[in-house]
């Protein structure tokens, strides 16, 4: 059976108080993000609207909402949340200056007919990723004035766009203001489009298709928005509709947790998938890959088994975090995850989950041999897109083809991984943290991650000796009995050479 669809032009008072009509933003949907441009951008067309003579009415687009037949008044909001939320916000300045309103009290509140007390609000989210159903009763329940305003929390978007409003309201004198809020109940307008199914699970089910279509045709929604929409409509279609938002709660707050986005994590998922089913790399867009590669998982795996991936995600980075920083308890594990971080750079914790993808992490001696075998591979290749390809061939198959290492010394050994490289392969180093390794360089400098300078070699020696680093410490007694220069010169010749076994040892390996 086809959606059930209609549509109607609604003016703002009959959009909010149409029968016992309440709206619900859905679990799936983002939480509110308008801000204070948001809502000036919006007060500033209806502030010129009302002043324009010549516009008897206003026009605020569409909304698209699903119902049920056996819950007819609780409307899930598809699309146009942010717009009703603030309209809702704008409704409840207004109240502060025009009390006794009844039509606008009832535009926010479904009021009881005797005691004319506010009951359930027109408005309700049922986001789970944040505080917003706490946050928005906040905000309509606030006292507004000044001093209210100034004692808003930063974290609370509800209350600082309500007082945003007030402070422009306060601008008009009364009889305008009144009027203005008439032209908002009455002239201005929203075209309803509305889809109904026999029951919730069927409506919500339409909501989910009809909330696809329309992102798919431009709006603005995160990854993680969309991914979250369809693991719950999977959720949604085995009864586990709670267990799903009380398990993406839990994911979400991890996410806060480590600091890392939702959408890299996902991210990370793609490949895992394409390792496992040894895919060879293309760089497949994350939305493409999920709405219509063959092996989505969507499509193929059961929610849980698909947030499973997730917290296994998670957690390796966390226990890769935890490594690199710890090494009483990792020791010379901790020396290669630091090294390949290193290498790796900015995307180390994701190639590295995946270079563990194929491998125990309780076994410590293999994942430092593979290690050991990538870093290999970068220092005799180039970067960029050619490295991520080699890397995956490498994680899939097992294989490479090693360029001939070139004998460019001084590029070489001024690079930081390669720094902290030659000093962890001297066999009398220990695993340290923070790793702040030190290069010596001609001029009587030291560089760290910036550069010290020193007048004299007593200095170097005094700076050298403190080091953890034994090279450091073996430098500073010969440079007792040395000069700077040559010294420099017989550690760039220890370093280079301890690099060349490295690279020769690890390739017969």
């Amino acid at each position: 059976m086809g959606l059930e669809l209609k549509a109607e032009e609604k003016s703002i008072l009959a959009l909010f108080t149409g029968d016992k009509n309440q709206y619900i933003i859905p679990p799936y949907q983002r939480p509110y993000s308008w801000n204070k441009e948001q809502c000036r951008e919006l007060f500033k067309d209806l502030e010129k609207a009302f002043k324009d003579k010549k516009i008897n009415s206003y026009f605020l687009g569409n909304i698209v909402l699903a119902s049920s037949r056996e819950d007819k008044n609780r409307l899930e909001v598809i699309d146009g949340q942010q717009r009703l939320t603030t309209l809702t916000l704008l409704l409840k300045a207004l109240l502060f200056f025009d009390k006794n309103n009844k039509k606008l009290k009832n535009s926010i509140w479904e009021v009881d007919d005797r005691t004319d007390e506010p009951k359930e609000q027109r408005l309700e989210t049922m986001v789970f990723q944040d505080k917003d159903a706490k946050f928005l009763k906040e905000a309509l329940e606030l006292d507004l004035d000044s001093d209210s305003c100034k004692k808003t929390k930063e974290d609370n978007q509800f209350k600082k766009n309500i007082c945003y409003f007030y402070e422009e309201l306060k601008e008009l004198e009364e009889d305008i203001l009144f009027k203005f809020t008439d032209f908002l109940l009455y002239d201005v307008s929203i075209l309803t489009i509305q889809t109904q199914g026999d029951k919730k699970d069927i409506a919500r089910e339409n909501a989910l298709k009809i909330f696809e279509t329309i992102n798919n045709r431009g709006i603005s929604l995160s990854t993680a928005d969309i991914f979250k929409a369809r693991l719950f409509a999977r959720a949604l279609s085995v009864g586990q509709s709670d267990e799903f938002i009380n398990s993406w709660n839990l994911l979400y707050n991890k996410c806060l947790d480590i600091n890392y986005p939702i959408d890299d994590i996902f991210d990370i998922y793609k490949n895992l998938i394409e390792i496992e089913k040894n895919m060879r790399y293309r760089d497949i867009p994350l939305r493409e890959f999920f709405d219509n590669h063959q092996e989505t998982p969507f499509f193929n795996k059961s929610y849980n088994e698909v947030m499973d991936s997730l917290f296994y995600i998670i957690e390796t980075i966390q226990w890769i975090r935890d490594v690199k920083t710890n090494p009483n308890k990792y020791g010379e594990l901790t020396k290669w995850t630091q090294i390949i971080s290193e290498f790796l750079q900015n995307k180390n914790e994701k190639f590295i989950i995946l270079i563990l993808a194929k491998l125990d992490i309780n076994n410590s001696e293999k994942i430092i041999l593979k290690y050991q075998e990538i870093v290999n591979i970068i220092i005799l290749r180039s970067g960029g897109f050619a490295l991520r390809q080699l890397l995956y061939q490498h994680i899939i198959n097992n294989s490479h083809n090693n360029k001939l290492f070139k004998n460019n010394k001084n590029r070489l050994l001024r690079n930081k991984a390669i720094i902290l490289l030659t000093f962890y392969l001297n066999p009398n180093q220990k695993a340290i943290y923070p790793y702040n390794f030190i290069e010596l360089l001609p001029e009587n400098r030291i560089v760290n991650d910036f550069y010290f300078q020193f007048s004299n070699n007593k200095d170097i020696i005094k700076h050298l000796e403190k080091s953890n680093i034994e090279d450091n410490k073996v430098f500073a007694n010969e440079l007792q009995t040395t000069d700077l220069d040559s010294l420099i010169e017989s550690i760039d010749d220890i370093r280079y050479k301890r690099l060349e076994n490295f690279i020769k040892d690890s390739s017969e390996n």
